[in-house]
């Protein structure tokens, strides 16, 4: 793990110990003074070596109302 590597795992574990929540690559990369793609590239890295995991974010989405009313058939 690199210097740069390990302050934004540190970062990370920290904020979660305090809060149960995991920080954004936004949030860090304003905490840390890096730029937003460094910390992508980064964190993208810790996850290949096995220190974190990614979860894909579910997002919902309404559908247009015309089209639901099609599917129920008015």
């Amino acid at each position: 793990m690199t210097p740069k590597q390990q302050k934004i795992y540190n970062l990370i574990c920290k904020h979660h110990k305090k809060t149960g929540k995991i920080l954004s690559n936004v949030a860090i990369a304003e905490q840390l003074g890096f730029s937003r793609q460094e910390i992508d590239r980064l964190v993208k890295k810790l996850v290949e070596l096995g220190y974190m995991q990614k979860v894909e974010p579910v997002y919902y989405v309404l559908t247009p109302v015309e089209k639901v009313l099609d599917l129920q058939g008015a």
